[in-house]
């Protein structure tokens, strides 16, 4: 076990995180090298007490991190987060601060909560992603998306669900890439979605301090509003 672990829902996550926070702090490639492990806990409901306890076990932690989508029930997220790591912080707060969790127990281990997109809206990773696009709210052809996707659903028998329709036009965004379909951390390796972005860097902020990593000099800096 390492000091510093994270736990994420799937292997999308684990390769977006890496991919972009190696734009904010010395990452290497080689796995056991990085200085955060981020664990694939294959889906959610894998991220129990019996789980987590395995890691909090471990005699070299020292911060322990939590990103999982809010999907339609932030609330039922947070409130099932909180009761699973209130074992071992009792002084984890009501609600979900806007810009993460971070909290220290009586011991120094400290704990982080972070609820895509934001931690405060409905949602997932592919929802934070959107986020990424460039100029997202004046970008011809990510309006494009979103007007394709939305008349497939409608009138063209697509059968993906309501709930799901940002995933839909990330990926149909990296589609129309070149070449097309990258998959979401070689994205934001070759900047098809900007690391850069602003909430990209509010979230490497609640990163970087969670875990106690030094911001590389040469990262993007936060582009302006």
């Amino acid at each position: 076990m390492f000091s510093n672990t994270l736990l994420v829902e799937g292997a999308d996550d684990l390769y977006a995180i890496a991919e972009l926070m190696g734009y904010y702090t010395h990452w290497p490639d080689v796995k056991k090298e990085a200085p955060v492990q981020i664990h694939d806990m294959k889906g959610v409901d894998n991220i129990s007490r019996d789980r987590v306890s395995t890691f909090m076990k471990a005699p070299k932690l020292r911060n322990i991190g939590v990103v999982v989508d809010a999907d339609d029930n932030l609330l039922g997220r947070w409130n099932s987060l909180s009761g699973i790591f209130s074992e071992w912080f009792p002084n984890i707060p009501n609600e979900l601060p806007e810009y993460g969790l971070i909290c220290q127990n009586d011991d120094g281990l400290r704990l982080g909560i972070w609820i895509m997109p934001n931690n405060i809206s409905s949602g997932m990773l592919e929802t934070f992603l959107a986020t990424l696009v460039p100029e997202p709210d004046n970008n011809p052809l990510w309006q494009y998306v979103g007007s394709a996707a939305n008349d497939a659903r409608y009138n063209h028998s697509a059968t993906y669900k309501e709930t799901h329709s940002d995933k839909a036009k990330i990926h149909t965004w990296l589609a129309w890439q070149d070449p097309p379909g990258d998959a979401f951390g070689t994205a934001i390796l070759k900047k098809v979605l900007n690391p850069s972005a602003k909430s990209a860097d509010t979230f490497a902020t609640w990163f970087l301090n969670l875990f106690q990593l030094s911001k590389l000099q040469t990262s993007p800096l936060l582009e302006p509003e």
